[in-house]
């Protein structure tokens, strides 16, 4: 498993969205990361906190880019 700063400084992955997710993630820590296989590709999710809200969360799409 990636931290977050090894995905985001992963040159082989892009961030191609990030929305709200209904989901609460701790304020006491900078997020998580978890492997994501979907609509957008191969990658992971990024899931991060919301300070403006506790019923919804921040998650950036993180993907493998075609080289």
């Amino acid at each position: 498993m990636k931290t977050i700063n090894e995905i985001k400084n992963d040159k082989r992955l892009k961030a191609v969205k990030t929305s709200k997710w209904r989901g609460y993630v701790s304020r006491k820590i900078v997020g998580y990361a978890e492997p994501y296989k979907g609509k957008y590709g191969v990658g992971y999710c990024v899931y991060r906190p919301n300070w403006a809200s506790t019923r919804y969360s921040f998650v950036t799409y993180y993907v493998e880019v075609p080289t």
